[in-house]
């Protein structure tokens, strides 16, 4: 199914795709999920799901990975943000270390997403809290790049309001 106008598109980072596994209401959140990733509202760079090594996870993304994935590294604009975005929180890039993480293209999908396809609003799925080590983390980068943070629950609260999440 396409994408809708003015549906919300979340970007989930492994953070939140790892912490289903072993929720007792795992099987309820993947069904709920199931139903955002069919609308074509769930899309992720390949280098956060790359992250998610948890087998039973990983096994769930790779039956969906056609509808999940989505490479913007061809397109020159997208690339000028994730510079900026690694630029402004090296930390939380690993731009200075030895392997890349998947945090600054999160950040700079959703925020390109949002400059060059609107209405289309994208949002930026993480269970990383700002509170320790600030200038690492999802929520801090959003904020500076007009990209809204939310938890895997308040997604899910958002978008299937009658059930209690």
């Amino acid at each position: 199914m396409a994408e809708s106008a003015e549906a919300a598109v979340y970007v989930i980072d492994a953070s939140s795709w790892i912490s289903i596994d072993g929720n007792p209401d795992a099987n309820r959140i993947l069904a709920h999920i199931d139903i955002l990733v069919q609308r074509g509202s769930v899309k992720c760079p390949p280098q956060a799901l790359k992250e998610v090594r948890n087998t039973y996870m990983a096994g769930w993304i790779k039956a969906r990975r056609k509808q999940i994935s989505h490479n913007l590294r061809t397109k020159i604009e997208f690339l000028k943000v994730l510079g900026e975005v690694t630029f402004k929180f090296v930390g939380m890039s690993g731009a200075r270390g030895k392997r890349n993480k998947a945090d600054p293209y999160l950040v700079a999908y959703a925020a390109y997403r949002n400059a060059t396809e609107n209405p289309t609003v994208c949002c930026v799925v993480s269970d990383e809290s700002a509170a320790v080590r600030r200038g690492r983390k999802i929520p801090t980068a959003c904020a500076a790049f007009g990209v809204e943070p939310l938890t895997l629950k308040e997604m899910l609260q958002r978008e299937f309001p009658e059930e209690q999440w």
